[in-house]
């Protein structure tokens, strides 16, 4: 039977679409909330097509938004935050605002752990106070390797939005296909601590001086 779990890593928008402000709750009654912790509130829904399902990850952050995208594009730091990361590098830069990245999966054993090809877009528009990030997998990208399982359908984003006092909201949103069978306990850790942890670990990361002072 085929199961599907929601991984992190980035993004769904094309660069076309028009940016909307955030509203902080989601607007589609379907969503669920999970968690409600330490300023983290983690909501699931289902998806047809989709065994297992859909994360709306949603906080607060006193950083500015240049701070928060300077942090989610500099995929090697991936291991030291974002949860169950084992390690992440740039296959390729397409322009200042593009990039397509490798990630290695931990999952526990018995299970091989995963990988995903992301092709990562920064879009913004010029006047307003939101960012994204914009994420769709690429599975064909690379061949596979062999004791790692390829994760054949992946699409989510990073969304900012600028409040006062350099107060930011932060929103990630995932849907992943690990391919093969995936124990429902391990679905669970993926969906709802994952995200939570690794907004709990951005909170700490994204303070660092290179993020809030670049050069």
């Amino acid at each position: 039977m085929k199961l599907s779990i929601v991984i992190l890593a980035i993004f769904l928008l094309t660069a076309g679409e028009e940016l909307t402000a955030f509203s902080g709750i989601p607007a589609d009654s379907t969503w669920v909330l999970e968690k409600d912790k330490n300023g983290i509130k983690v909501y699931t829904r289902k998806v047809e097509g989709f065994e297992i399902k859909e994360f709306k990850a949603i906080t607060t952050m006193n950083v500015p938004i240049s701070a928060l995208v300077a942090l989610v594009i500099d995929v090697e730091t991936y291991p030291k935050w974002v949860e169950n990361v084992k390690s992440s590098k740039i296959l390729k830069v397409v322009s200042e605002d593009e990039i397509i990245y490798y990630n290695e999966i931990k999952v526990p054993w018995p299970l091989s752990n995963r990988d995903n090809i992301v092709i990562a877009k920064v879009i913004r528009n010029a006047g307003t106070n939101v960012a994204k990030v914009d994420m769709k997998g690429r599975p064909d990208y690379l061949p596979k390797d062999p004791d790692i399982v390829r994760i054949p359908e992946a699409n989510g984003f990073w969304e900012f939005v600028q409040g006062e006092n350099d107060e930011t909201e932060v929103y990630l949103q995932y849907l992943a296909d690990p391919g093969g069978n995936v124990p429902a306990w391990i679905v669970n850790m993926f969906i709802i601590d994952g995200p939570y942890k690794t907004l709990m670990n951005m909170k700490e990361f994204v303070k660092k001086e290179k993020y809030n002072n670049p050069k």
